[in-house]
């Protein structure tokens, strides 16, 4: 995405987060996120073609600038890394208000996804390679479930803590991979 289409697209998300602290996702209306964020209908549908496409761009690109950071300060091949976990906890605070109100309107799912998405993409795991891919998503889903938690119960655990379990639990399992 370029960067007039990111901010439009943040700027689309923000408003659609602010409707969601309101009311449920399956009540709010297309005209109702365009007059949040300022912009036309037509301008919206030149953008997004439905309520869902605006989690997915915006998510993906949460993601993006994730793998980003996790490119830049990769020291080794392996992503399964404290650090990388703990960026992971840093973004779910940093992007509080989006995780939150998807998880309170039954649409945890999409962060879901697109953690499972990233950490395949990060392993680079073949699809042949069936019991490794099994092994990351289980992974993924252990980041989603804790992760989620955490945001719900209002992130009062220590996340260098969450980070260090998660650590425990995969590293050596998926260190080969």
């Amino acid at each position: 995405m370029n960067n007039s289409s990111t901010f439009f697209t943040e700027c689309i998300a923000k408003a659609l987060i602010e409707l969601l602290k309101e009311k449920p996702f399956s009540s709010i209306s297309v005209a109702e996120i365009a007059q949040k964020a300022g912009v036309s209908r037509m301008t919206y549908y030149r953008n997004f073609s439905s309520k869902e496409d605006i989690l997915e761009k915006y998510i993906n690109s949460i993601f993006d600038n994730y793998h980003k950071e996790v490119y830049a300060n990769a020291k080794h091949a392996s992503f399964i890394r404290y650090e990388n976990v703990l960026l992971g906890f840093e973004y779910f605070r940093r992007y509080n208000d989006l995780a939150a109100c998807l998880l309170s309107n039954n649409l945890g799912w999409y962060i879901r996804d697109a953690i499972i998405r990233s950490e395949l993409g990060l392993s680079l795991v073949s699809e042949k390679d069936r019991h490794s891919r099994y092994l990351f998503i289980a992974y993924a889903n252990t980041l989603f479930g804790i992760m989620s938690e955490w945001v719900i119960s209002g992130m009062r655990d220590d996340p260098a803590e969450l980070a260090n379990m998660i650590c425990d639990i995969y590293v050596d399992r998926l260190r080969r991979y």
